[in-house]
């Protein structure tokens, strides 16, 4: 190998090592909270440092060119441009970048934890090549677990004695609202914190593929907006178009202009879209 591809050898080792056991030890905090990691986390790990630099460093020279009267169109104009790039690259995130883990992947997650801190504390194993291999295959051991344990096929999440009953379909679940959406004065909170916490914990995923709507006041339409801001959502039923107004149509029509449903059906017309 030569000088450069050494060097790059040397420094993506470390990285590696460092990035898989940090990824290892917050699994279990994640899986217990039902929050999903990221795939793209080291990828943004590695991008992320050099624009904060870049970006501190025009934010710095505008600061202190602004204090001395300094001409400063120049470093305006970087910290814009960093800016605009940052802002950029930022349109491209995708909820399908994220993973989630069922609640029985826990115990598997704080072996692998263990382990780590054991690699790390050892002589032989806690040599930055080995240990980077180990810390590897120890994270796809994981993902690996994720995979193979099973999901049950349903489940049901109650908010205020009115429930949501979810279906398990190909990995992809179905919603059937029993008026739980419209329980919540503020729904955000509990659709972010607590419906797609639990679902992650019980199913290892949010990606919705149809959402069958009972009700259409305005408290169940911000819930689905929510919903729809959260997690992807291919299909939204609604069971009883005869009382939608002319105001919920609008909100309806919101919805799906700002997160790009595939379909909404109003279930008592044939197949007809709004």
């Amino acid at each position: 190998m030569n000088n450069t591809t050494q060097s790059l050898y040397r420094w993506f080792i470390p990285f590696i090592q460092v990035q898989f056991f940090l990824s290892l030890i917050s699994l279990p905090v994640l899986i217990a909270w039902g929050l999903p990691f990221s795939l793209l986390t080291m990828v943004g790990n590695l991008v992320f440092a050099p624009f904060l630099t870049l970006f501190l460093l025009c934010s710095s020279l505008v600061f202190f060119t602004e204090i001395l009267h300094i001409p400063n169109s120049l470093c305006i104009l970087m910290l814009e441009k960093v800016t605009a790039f940052w802002l950029w690259c930022l349109q491209w995130g995708s909820k399908s970048w994220m993973i989630g883990f069922k609640i029985s992947v826990l115990p598997f997650s704080i072996l692998a934890a263990i382990l780590a801190i054991i690699i790390l504390q050892h002589t032989q194993w806690g040599k930055k090549n080995i240990s980077a291999f180990l810390y590897t295959a120890l994270f796809c051991f994981v993902i690996l677990t994720n995979k193979l344990l099973s999901s049950p096929a349903e489940a049901t999440v109650t908010c205020n004695k009115k429930t949501v009953s979810v279906y398990n379909r190909n990995g992809k679940l179905t919603f059937v609202d029993n008026g739980a959406l419209g329980e919540k004065i503020n729904p955000t909170s509990w659709i972010s914190y607590t419906l797609l916490n639990a679902l992650t914990k019980q199913f290892g995923t949010v990606w919705v593929d149809t959402v069958y709507v009972s009700q259409s006041k305005l408290p169940t339409l911000d819930a689905l907006h929510t919903l729809c801001q959260e997690t992807p959502v291919d299909t939204i039923v609604f069971l009883n178009p005869q009382k939608i107004d002319w105001r919920s149509k609008k909100y309806i029509e919101k919805i799906i202009n700002e997160k790009s449903i595939i379909k909404t059906v109003f279930k008592n017309q044939k197949n007809r879209t709004l």
